[in-house]
């Protein structure tokens, strides 16, 4: 038998080591009259000011980022609508006949429903002269100008009750107005010659309506 067989208790048994002391020192810290402990406060102390700047920075950089993306949307839409404004007038000058069917077409169903959308765009001048005709004035007319229309004298009629029209309109959209109230409304056989003597009612009776 072994010097250390012979000497040691075979019931002694070695008590487990134990990390409890170390653990609650390390959580504790130094003691509180300690320089390390001082020197560890102000580190956390000055951390915890570097994060708080950082913080403060960002904040005040996202607020800067925020109303300079608001400024740049106003300025935006301040430059589109200047663009807007200074599109330049578009001069629409047709000339029509009062009993055409294509022209009351083109002028109620497309030029008057464009007007109305865009009324600061469009300049229209309506002009009640389309494939009429003037014959120069002769000694059988009086020394007066005679005029021919497509569809014959009472379309001439119609055509001077619109000019008539259009030139005592106060504005160009009561003028275009009255032009498509009577190329919806007005019949051929109101033009007829017996009744030129309504002429100023018919118009003055337009004009009212709009």
């Amino acid at each position: 038998m072994s010097y250390w067989a012979r000497t040691v208790d075979p019931s002694f048994s070695a008590p487990e080591p134990s990390f409890e002391p170390i653990r609650a020192e390390l959580v504790a810290g130094p003691p509180p009259d300690s320089p390390v402990r001082g020197r560890c406060t102000s580190v956390a102390v000055r951390g915890c000011r570097c994060v708080g700047l950082v913080l403060l920075v960002l904040i005040v950089w996202l607020i800067g980022a925020h109303f300079w993306s608001v400024h740049n949307r106003r300025a935006a839409a301040e430059e589109d609508k200047t663009r807007v404004q200074a599109v330049a007038v578009v001069d629409v000058v047709v000339y029509y006949e009062a009993f055409c069917p294509d022209s009351r077409s083109f002028i109620s169903d497309q030029l008057w429903p464009a007007y109305q959308r865009m009324p600061d765009t469009l300049r229209v001048e309506l002009v009640p002269y389309g494939k009429a005709k003037t014959q120069p004035p002769t000694e059988a007319t009086g020394g007066s100008p005679t005029f021919s229309c497509h569809h014959g004298a009472d379309e001439c009629r119609a055509n001077l009750v619109h000019a008539c029209g259009l030139r005592l309109a106060e504005r160009p959209p009561q003028g275009v107005r009255f032009v498509v109230c009577l190329l919806k409304e007005m019949r051929p056989a109101l033009f007829k010659q017996h009744a030129a003597q309504t002429l100023d009612w018919v118009i003055r009776r337009a004009l009212m309506k709009h």
